[in-house]
């Protein structure tokens, strides 16, 4: 039953972050595609609204399990957690541009302020969770004596808008550049701006 409702989330992420699927975002074209009838999917969903929030969800869920997965600081060390965590965000940007496609999509526009307050808030814990993460990095960096506390706190706001900045800008599709080359350059920016 789990991976009927969530083979549906799949389709729905799947139609909504596509911008050339040409056909709306209907029950029924969501049946079709499945190759299932409208009523199996009521028995999962009340509304498109609800499923769209819901893909929204899964989509934030899996996203943070792989930044998150297997990067404990303090096991794999400050350099090693950093380039992970830099790593799996731009990949995430690059090869799943779905938040931006989504956001994007009129079927997501269109969805009520409930549900979208609460995709939004799920964006939002999403967004928290990779900077606690961050900081945990950056904590075990100061332990390494890598980075230098006092730097890193009159230095935050410049940080943090490189890792953004980074991030986003590697999903644009006409920047085509060597990742280990940019996670490179920014971890040397970073030692800079922080030691």
């Amino acid at each position: 039953m789990k991976e009927k409702k969530e083979a549906i989330l799949r389709t729905v992420l799947e139609m909504i972050s596509d911008p050339n699927y040409e056909k709306p975002l209907t029950i029924a074209n969501i049946a079709k595609k499945m190759a299932m009838g409208k009523s199996t999917i009521y028995e999962y969903f009340d509304t498109k609204e609800a499923m769209i929030k819901d893909a929204t969800f899964l989509m934030v869920e899996e996203n943070l399990r792989v930044i998150l997965e297997n990067n404990d600081p303090s096991k794999v060390g400050f350099k090693n957690a950093f380039y992970n965590h830099l790593e799996r965000s731009i990949s995430i940007a690059k090869d799943h541009r779905m938040t931006e496609e989504m956001m994007h999509n009129i079927e997501w526009i269109k969805v009520s302020n409930r549900y979208r307050d609460e995709m939004i808030e799920q964006l939002m814990v999403f967004y928290d969770k990779t900077k606690a993460q961050m900081a945990l990095i950056f904590k075990q960096g100061i332990k390494e004596g890598i980075v230098n506390e006092l730097k890193l706190q009159n230095q935050s706001m410049a940080i943090e808008a490189l890792l953004v900045g980074t991030i986003v800008s590697s999903a644009t599709p006409h920047n085509q550049w060597d990742v280990k080359t940019l996670i490179e350059t920014i971890y040397a920016t970073l030692l800079t701006l922080c030691q």
